[in-house]
C-alpha cells in the first residue's frame, strides 16, 4: 500500500525494483566522484605550492572525540513486546551498540572524503553494527527548504525496498515533518507506535512493521548537519543507555563531518590560470 505526504513531493506509487537499483548506481557514482574530485583538488594545491584552504569558520568548537582505546557508552535494548505478540511469532532482532561496532563506527568514518561519504558509511555502519532494520540519513535541502534523504540503508533481511525507496524520494519540510522537529533537540528522539499521529512519513514506517523509530540530530555548534533516522521492527524502550551510546555516535558524525568539510575541493571557477 502506498502512501501520500499532503505538501510534499513523495509521488502515490513508488518506483519498481529496477528504478531503485538505477538509484543505487547513480548514488554510488556520485561518491566515486567526490572522493576523485577532492583527491584532484588535494593534487592541484600541491602542485601549485599551496597549503590547505583555511577551516571552515565554526563559532562553536567540535566536540572531542574519544581518545584511543577509550571505552564507548553501549547498550542492550529492552524490548517491550506488545499485548497481541504470540509465541509464535518469531522475534524481530533487538538493536544495541558494542564497543566493537563503536570503533568499526569510527574507522569506516575516517575513509570518508566528503559530507555524503560520512552519512553513507554511518547508515551502513549503524544498521549492522546496531542491529536496526532500517537506517536514514536526513540532510537539509538549503535551495528548497525541505529535508531530503541524503543516504539510507536497509537489513538484507527483510525486503524492505519499498520503503528505501519512499524515503529516497521524499520531501519532508521542516515544519510539518517528525524529522524536522527532531532536528532541534539536544538528544536522541524515540517514538513507539509510529503513524498513530497520522503523519504519512511515520505510517510509511509502520506500514513496513517500524515499530520503534528514533531521531538522532547531529549537531555541530549551533549548525544541525543532518538527522539519523533507526528504525526497528522490535518494540524498544528508551534507556539512559541507549541515550548515551547513540549520543557517542552523533559525535563521531561530527568529527568525521567537521574533517571532511574542513579541506574542501577547489571549484573549477576558483582556479587560477597558468
Amino acid at each position: 500500500m502506498s502512501h501520500a505526504l499532503p505538501g510534499s513531493d513523495q509521488p502515490a506509487d513508488t518506483a519498481p525494483d529496477d528504478a531503485d537499483r538505477r538509484v543505487r548506481e547513480l548514488q554510488d557514482r556520485v561518491n566515486e566522484l567526490e572522493a576523485l574530485v577532492v583527491h584532484l583538488g588535494a593534487e592541484l594545491r600541491e602542485a601549485r605550492g599551496v597549503g590547505a584552504p583555511p577551516a571552515l569558520a565554526i563559532e562553536e568548537p567540535a566536540p572531542e572525540e574519544s581518545e584511543p582505546g577509550a571505552p564507548a557508552p553501549v547498550f542492550e535494548a529492552e524490548e517491550e513486546a506488545p499485548e497481541s505478540e504470540t509465541e509464535s511469532e518469531p522475534a524481530p532482532r533487538r538493536p544495541g551498540w558494542t564497543q566493537a561496532a563503536h570503533d568499526e563506527l569510527n574507522r569506516g568514518l575516517r575513509q570518508a572524503v566528503s559530507s555524503r561519504g560520512v552519512f553513507g558509511e554511518a547508515v551502513r555502519l549503524i544498521g549492522t553494527g546496531g542491529r536496526w532494520d532500517s537506517v536514514v540519513a536526513w540532510v537539509l535541502d538549503p535551495h528548497v527548504s525541505v529535508w531530503a534523504c541524503q543516504a539510507a540503508w536497509t537489513t538484507p533481511q527483510r525486503d524492505l525496498s519499498r520503503l528505501e525507496n519512499a524515503m529516497w524520494q521524499a520531501r519532508l519540510h521542516p515544519d510539518a515533518s517528525a524529522v524536522g522537529a527532531a532536528a532541534t533537540a539536544k538528544d536522541s528522539v524515540w517514538v513507539t507506535d509510529p503513524g498513530a499521529d497520522g503523519d504519512w512519513h511515520m505510517a510509511a514506517l509502520r506500514a513496513e512493521e517500524m515499530y520503534t523509530v528514533v531521531f538522532l540530530p547531529v549537531h555541530y555548534g549551533d549548525a544541525t548537519l543532518g538527522v539519523l533516522e533507526l528504525g526497528s521492527a522490535a518494540y524498544v524502550r528508551e534507556s539512559p543507555a541507549a541515550v548515551d551510546a547513540l549520543r557517542a555516535v552523533a559525535r563521531s558524525l561530527a568529527n568525521a563531518h567537521r574533517r571532511v568539510t574542513q579541506h574542501p575541493p577547489v571549484a573549477p571557477w576558483e582556479r587560477q590560470p597558468g
